[in-house]
């Protein structure tokens, strides 16, 4: 196994468990400072938002995007020892690709009603 693959993985993993962590922050409404233009709207905006209910949807996005990662990474450390086949890699990234642009779909329109 090259040393890149190894380093690839071991980033990968270490960017999985800050989403990870930064998810179960949302959800249990802390740092919600940080989703995404809530910290740009104007004080009426942020009245008129549920940010407890926006912070939870978009915990679980990053939670899922994060079990996605550790997935992703899994099969690509077996792709590098050549446990599994090109096909199934190639296979992998087009899943790993439609389910983050998914989640993310989702998330934008539960936040929007």
């Amino acid at each position: 196994m090259e040393t890149g693959a190894i380093i690839t993985a071991v980033i990968t993993l270490l960017v999985g468990i800050l989403v990870l962590f930064l998810g179960v922050s949302f959800i249990n409404g802390k740092n919600l400072n940080l989703v995404a233009g809530y910290g740009s709207m104007s004080e009426t905006e942020k009245a008129q938002t549920d940010i407890n209910k926006l912070g939870k949807l978009s915990g679980k996005a990053l939670i899922v995007i994060s079990i996605l990662m550790f997935a992703f990474t899994a099969i690509s450390v077996m792709f590098a020892f050549q446990f599994v086949s090109k096909s199934i890699f190639v296979f992998s990234v087009i899943v790993f690709i439609v389910a983050v642009i998914a989640v993310t779909i989702i998330s934008v329109i539960k936040g929007m009603k």
